[in-house]
C-alpha cells in the first residue's frame, strides 16, 4: 500500500512533507513546530483513531477537512496558537470521544457544534482565554466524563446543562473569577470523583447537592474568599478522601461530619484565619 503523504509549513517558514503508512492508528505531529498542514489526505487513513497535532504553533484550524475521518475518537491541539477555529464541522466525525483544545487563545468558543458528538467522553478547554462560555449545547452528551475550563477567566457559570451528564467524573472549574456558583444541577452527576472549583472569588458555596454524589472523593474549594461553610452533606459520602478549604476567610468550621468518611485521607485548612476556638475544640486533630 501506498504511503500517506502530509504536507505542513513551519514556524520558519520551510514546508516539509512526512509520510505515513495508510492503517495507521494515531499519528502523532506534536512538538515538530507546525504552524499550517493541509488535512485533506487525512481521510485516506483507515484506522486513525488518534490525531495529535500539540505543542505546535498552529494559528487557525478548518475541521471540514477532516469529515472524511469516520473513525477518529481523540484530536489533541492543546499548547498552540490557535484563536480561529471552524467548529461546525465537528459534527460531521461522530466518532470523536476525546477533543483537547487546552492552552490556546481561543477568547470565546461556540459548543453548539457538539451536540452532535453523542459519543464524547472529554472536553478540556484549560486556559483559553475564555470570559463566557455556555454549555447548554453539552445537556445532550451523557457520556461525558470530564470537563475541564480551569484556567480561564470566567466570572460565571451555569452548570444547569451537566444535569444530564450523568456519566460526569471530572469537573474542573478551578482558577477563574467565578463569584457564585450553583451546585445544585450536579446532585445528578451521582457518578462524580473530582470537583476542583478552587482558585475563584467565592464567598459562599452550598454543598448540599453533593449530598448523593456517593463516588466523590475530592472536593477542592481552596482559594476562595469562603467565610462559613456547612460540612453536613457530605456526611454520607463514605468515599471522599480529599477536602481542600485552604487559603479563605474561614475562622471556625463544623468538623462533625468527620467520623462519618471513613476514606478521609487529608483535609487542607493552612491559609485560614482559624479561631482560638476552633484551635481548642480540634486540637486532637493530626492535621492542624
Amino acid at each position: 500500500m501506498n504511503p500517506i503523504q502530509l504536507e505542513y509549513v513551519k514556524a520558519d517558514g520551510s514546508r516539509a512533507i512526512s509520510k505515513f503508512p495508510i492503517d495507521l492508528y494515531k499519528l502523532d505531529l506534536s512538538n515538530k513546530g507546525i504552524k499550517e498542514i493541509d488535512f485533506s489526505p487525512l481521510g485516506e487513513f483507515s484506522k486513525l483513531t488518534k490525531l495529535i497535532l500539540s505543542r505546535n504553533h498552529l494559528e487557525k484550524i478548518d475541521f471540514s477537512s477532516l469529515e472524511g475521518c469516520t473513525t477518529i475518537e481523540w484530536i489533541d491541539l492543546s499548547h498552540n496558537s490557535l484563536s480561529d477555529i471552524t467548529m461546525e464541522s465537528l459534527q460531521n466525525i461522530p466518532s470523536l470521544q476525546r477533543i483537547s483544545l487546552s492552552y490556546n487563545p481561543l477568547f470565546q468558543i461556540n459548543l453548539q457544534p457538539f451536540t452532535t458528538l453523542l459519543n464524547l467522553e472529554v472536553l478540556r478547554l484549560t486556559c483559553t482565554r475564555l470570559d463566557a462560555v455556555d454549555l447548554s449545547p453539552l445537556s445532550k452528551l451523557d457520556k461525558l466524563r470530564e470537563l475541564s475550563l480551569a484556567f480561564n477567566s470566567l466570572s460565571k457559570i451555569d452548570l444547569g446543562p451537566l444535569s444530564s451528564c450523568s456519566n460526569l467524573q471530572i469537573l474542573l472549574i478551578n482558577r477563574n473569577r467565578i463569584q457564585s456558583v450553583d451546585l445544585s444541577p450536579l446532585s445528578s452527576c451521582t457518578q462524580l470523583r473530582i470537583l476542583n472549583i478552587s482558585d475563584n472569588q467565592l464567598e459562599t458555596v452550598d454543598l448540599s447537592p453533593l449530598s448523593e454524589c456517593y463516588s466523590l472523593h475530592s472536593l477542592v474549594l481552596g482559594m476562595n474568599r469562603l467565610m462559613k461553610i456547612d460540612l453536613r452533606p457530605l456526611e454520607n459520602l463514605s468515599n471522599l478522601k480529599g477536602l481542600d478549604l485552604s487559603e479563605n476567610q474561614l475562622r471556625y468550621i463544623d468538623l462533625s461530619v468527620l467520623p462519618y468518611l471513613s476514606n478521609m485521607q487529608e483535609v487542607l485548612l493552612f491559609g485560614n484565619p482559624l479561631s482560638k476556638e476552633f484551635l481548642r475544640d480540634y486540637s486532637s486533630l493530626e492535621f492542624l
